[in-house]
């Protein structure tokens, strides 16, 4: 026959159960039961030390649980998306648009959501693509997902948007299809707003950004 611990949860408790109830949950709590007040002590410090550790992933370096060198990516992710992050493609390398949809996809896309004004331009940075690779083959493809470039491309691949036209692959400015801008560090112009300009020679495309809520 199991043996039945029987533990008051109501306000007779002692102040260490009732913080070890609280903090620890009840299991915590039941192992108090039957123990002196010095036990109980070293019990609830022990508790509180481990708890400590498992939400602050600094006490555990520290401890020497996780090595000091360990960036935190490596904690949380570990060393294979340290390594992809210092392998990311480049626009220009021959695996940056596989399975990625085609500038003529993109222009049917923005037709479909900009069902008004005028033609828009290619974009100039990121060549109607509306970004690039940056790992092939970074995830598996889900259970169950058909094996295509478009679900490739969903699922598999670890990709970046372009900055210039959103994602798009088109704009709507001709400074944005005749340039690939590089902007400066901005100039503050009022609360939470910056002018950042373009500088590529011949542009000086100014653009402001309010990073208020």
């Amino acid at each position: 026959m199991a043996k039945t611990v029987n533990f008051r949860v109501g306000r007779g408790r002692t102040r260490e159960a009732r913080k070890a109830f609280s903090s620890h949950g009840l299991l915590a709590a039941m192992d108090l039961v039957g123990m002196t007040d010095d036990e109980k002590r070293a019990a609830l410090a022990k508790h509180a030390h481990a708890a400590g550790a498992q939400q602050d992933p600094s006490a555990k370096e520290s401890a020497g649980d996780v090595p000091p060198s360990q960036s935190r990516v490596e904690r949380e992710h570990g060393a294979e998306q340290v390594q992809h992050e210092s392998q990311y493609l480049t626009a220009d390398h021959p695996d940056a648009y596989v399975d990625f949809p085609t500038p003529a996809d993109k222009l049917a896309r923005w037709r479909q959501y900009h069902t008004m004004g005028p033609e828009p331009f290619i974009c100039a940075r990121c060549k109607g693509y509306g970004g690039h690779n940056l790992v092939v083959n970074a995830y598996p493809l889900p259970a169950g997902v058909e094996d295509t470039p478009e679900n490739r491309h969903k699922y598999c691949h670890l990709s970046s948007s372009c900055m210039q036209c959103a994602g798009w692959g088109y704009v709507t400015d001709r400074r944005d299809a005749v340039c690939a801008h590089e902007f400066d560090q901005g100039t503050s112009v009022g609360h939470c707003l910056k002018d950042y300009t373009c500088q590529k020679p011949g542009c000086g495309r100014v653009i402001a950004i309010d990073s208020s809520d």
